[in-house]
């Protein structure tokens, strides 16, 4: 069970160890036989405390184990750990500090108190159930041992294996769609063929990043150069969709910033997952000018499209408008834009309008830290409306709702037919 923290000091041990040095003095000065008796025992008992920390902390392990290190986003689990002590001695008091996920946001660790008999050993389960995506190293970071006789109280380093690296997906939630924006999802379903037959160049040569598909190694030139070259292509199909992602940090507070964060790659997941399940190519552009094609064939490769979104850099300098006037000369018309990001400012509503009008199909979906942060002023949102936008808000515990205005909800359908 979880106790409140009760600080022992180490006071008693170097009161006795002034009472050793005052004993031995007199001793010495007066030659008395029950002196010299008791600081010997004295001498002994501190020793023997001494001894007792360097035996019992070298044979004390702790194994940290989960469920699923790769659980997603609020699934239940739990976070198995189990202290063995392989000592010929008791430990009457030991405390255990150890990091959850509600420890890591409340920015204190936790701690629990227990007792182990001579080779014994001590299970419990600690809940690691996480509301927000990311990569997280849990379980015990420090113990404290305190000697049979209670006067020295010492920090140890655990040993064995203490922390547990846990991986937290982001869900995957219903994406909403309108007959007119997302009109895409709604067509017969192509085969489950690779794209990267479609494309005619390439456009670059660069290092490998984690998640890489092999199919795209450039051997020669992995050779070549001893490391490992990706190719890049240029596509030339006009069924690729355009995402355009503005991930840029903003100014907000620390937990605010990991709900923003949430909901964004939330929603870029999400939308970009159910278009390359429905056989869609996509290209996506990020804030940080970093650009990815995905095509049909990448579907089933989840891992890596999460590692691209899981380690982008959240201070780039590109805004989505900037983004988007570099994109917009390769949109054409009939096709697809899904921009996800903050709240639109006055020049990326105008641009969006821009190329809605030009018969570009435009979904914008506002990342919130919460919902309540998410509402269009009503003269933006209807402007948005009249060009044809589809207007939705990713919310970090909610997932993916219309927009709302200072009136009414934009009514959009949603996957499963009903009307939100």
């Amino acid at each position: 069970m979880k106790h409140r923290r009760r600080r022992r000091t180490a006071g008693p041990f170097w009161a006795a160890v002034v009472l050793l040095a005052v004993l031995t003095g007199a001793m010495l000065y007066t030659g008395d036989f029950l002196l010299s008796w008791a600081a010997f025992s004295l001498g002994v008992l501190l020793a023997g405390v001494l001894l007792w920390h360097l035996v019992t902390a070298a044979l004390l392990s702790i194994r940290v184990q989960t469920e699923d290190t790769n659980p997603v986003k609020g699934q239940p689990a739990h976070l198995h750990v189990r202290i063995r002590n392989r000592a010929p001695f008791p430990i009457l008091w030991m405390e255990l500090s150890y990091e959850t996920f509600d420890s890591l946001i409340a920015g204190a660790p936790e701690s629990y108190i227990l007792s182990l008999a001579p080779f014994a050993r001590h299970d419990l389960s600690l809940d690691m159930t996480c509301p927000y995506r990311g990569k997280y190293r849990l379980g015990v970071t420090a113990l404290t041992l305190l000697d049979p006789f209670g006067l020295l109280p010492v920090k140890h380093k655990p040993l064995g294996d203490p922390l547990a690296e846990v991986v937290v997906w982001p869900r995957r939630i219903p994406v909403p769609v309108s007959r007119e924006s997302l009109a895409v999802l709604d067509e017969k379903p192509t085969s489950r063929r690779d794209y990267t037959e479609d494309l005619t160049s390439i456009r670059e040569i660069r290092s490998w990043r984690d998640g890489d598909p092999l199919k795209r190694v450039h051997w020669k030139l992995t050779s070549r150069m001893g490391d490992w070259m990706v190719k890049e292509f240029d596509s030339t199909t006009r069924d690729e969709i355009a995402f355009v992602l503005d991930a840029q940090a903003g100014h907000r507070p620390w937990i605010g910033q990991i709900r923003y964060e949430d909901a964004l790659i939330e929603a870029a997941f999400s939308f970009c997952a159910a278009f390359l399940e429905a056989g869609r190519p996509i290209r996506l552009t990020t804030h940080a000018d970093d650009f990815l094609h995905l095509h049909g064939s990448d579907a089933s490769d989840v891992s890596r499209f999460y590692g691209f979104l899981s380690n982008m850099v959240l201070n780039g300098s590109c805004s989505a408008g900037e983004m988007l006037e570099f994109e917009s000369p390769i949109l054409s018309s009939g096709g697809h834009l899904v921009v996800i990001g903050p709240l639109p400012d006055e020049h990326l509503s105008a641009l969006l309008v821009s190329l809605a009008s030009a018969g570009i199909t435009i979904t914008l979906v506002v990342a919130v830290e919460n919902a309540d942060a998410g509402s269009l002023p009503a003269e933006e949102a209807r402007r948005l409306d009249q060009a044809g936008i589809l207007c939705l808000i990713a919310d970090p515990d909610m997932g993916i709702l219309p927009a709302r205005t200072n009136s009414e909800p934009i009514a959009v359908k949603a996957t499963d037919g009903s009307q939100a």
